[in-house]
């Protein structure tokens, strides 16, 4: 019997690996939007300062989410004037920028201003507050739910969960535009390097792929899967492989193209990408210059060019990539742990000091822990049901 072609291979990759059941992504979509406008409604009511409605951003909005549908991401826009503010550009790093004051603005409060600067810093602690407080409420109020805030980065996120799962969460993301630029707090360098903000062009990307037909996005989903399963290419964030397929679309016809012929093309453009990667090289990213992966190890790039260029050359290689029954190296690691562990555990215990009442208690402690992980598993594999989140909001 013939085997299965790559075009088939691939196409039931996408089904197991990468797309999101419609009924789940539905249900998620739904409790997403009333939780945004709760949120929404209570930073409006609390913050001593004026913001837009949360933007949507991320997979989500641009249709190639493939892990996690209880995920969303948004940014949390900070309105400010173009008569009060202006943009400086920072010489040292042309990605970064300063938002100084050139007149008397009333509707921001002093303590958000450093030497005449709206401090990205500042900005981004007066949200988290405010948020935190907000989770604290909902927690109160609702005792068989947790609230929990937790931060990394610029970005806020908010989660919700109950005994066995997470519910939903939202990354917030706070921002200022002013014009046609884009900035969001910089969270790295030293006190004074975090006043400042960060261009970010991502929005433009993301409406961008938002209107790529789905048969070419599917490629993305598709490595995006791949990525999750594979020991190198996950060194590498998840926007490196989004801003490197937006710009392959735009220099290459897919339409009507076997997926596999498309796979094949975005991860040879990929490659050409990260070979050409140094950090002192910098890549087109909407109205700034940034370099995608300098906030990365120096050396992932060339690691996941090594192993990208194993997939294009051998066709064998993806096919093994993306077979079902590949089991990622941390997994195995971690099976061979526990396994020697356990042997230890045996040989001491039964040969060595010859006492069996330890082993058995040992191994009806295991089997215990290992029915509680399946019931759970059991648990959050069950749709979740909207009213869950529809009591709380």
């Amino acid at each position: 019997m013939a085997p299965p072609s790559l075009d088939n291979e691939l196409d039931r990759f996408y089904e197991t690996h990468a797309k999101i059941d419609p009924r789940r992504m539905r249900t998620m979509t739904d409790n997403y939007i009333r939780f945004k406008g709760k949120t929404y409604q209570y930073l409006r009511e609390k913050l001593p300062f004026h913001i837009g409605e949360l933007v949507d951003i991320g997979s989500h909005a641009e249709g190639v989410k493939v892990k996690d549908a209880e995920d969303f991401d948004a940014l949390i826009p900070l309105k400010i004037s173009e008569l009060h503010w202006n943009f400086v550009n920072v010489q040292s790093d042309q990605s970064l920028v300063g938002i100084v004051q050139k007149g008397v603005d009333d509707s921001i409060p002093n303590d958000l201003k450093c030497d005449g600067c709206l401090s990205a810093n500042l900005v981004r602690e007066s949200f988290r507050m405010a948020l935190q407080v907000f989770a604290d409420s909902l927690a109160r109020t609702y005792r068989d739910i947790t609230v929990e805030l937790s931060t990394q980065g610029s970005v806020i996120t908010l989660t919700w969960m109950d005994t066995y799962r997470k519910l939903l969460s939202i990354n917030l993301l706070p921002s200022v535009k002013l014009g046609k630029l884009l900035v969001v707090p910089n969270a790295e360098g030293n006190r004074s390097e975090k006043v400042l903000w960060r261009r970010w062009g991502a929005l433009e990307e993301s409406q961008y792929l938002q209107d790529i037909p789905f048969e070419s996005k599917k490629v993305l989903m598709i490595i995006k899967a791949l990525r999750l399963r594979h020991d190198t290419m996950v060194e590498l964030p998840s926007r490196v492989y989004k801003v490197t397929f937006v710009h392959w679309y735009q220099k290459n016809d897919s339409t009507g193209k076997r997926i596999t012929t498309n796979v094949f093309s975005y991860l040879s453009y990929l490659l050409n990408y990260l070979n050409a990667q140094s950090e002192e090289e910098s890549t087109h990213l909407g109205n700034g210059q940034v370099n995608m992966v300098t906030s990365y190890s120096a050396e992932s790039p060339s690691r996941v060019a090594s192993s990208i260029k194993v997939l294009i050359e051998s066709e064998p290689a993806l096919r093994d990539a993306i077979s079902s029954r590949r089991i990622s190296a941390s997994i195995r690691v971690a099976a061979h742990d526990f396994s020697r562990n356990l042997f230890q555990f045996v040989i001491n215990e039964i040969i060595c000091d010859r006492c069996v009442k330890p082993f058995f208690d040992f191994t009806r402690a295991l089997l215990c822990c290992c029915c509680t992980v399946c019931l759970r598993m059991r648990k959050s594999s069950q749709p979740i049901d909207p009213e869950s989140l529809e009591r709380l909001i």
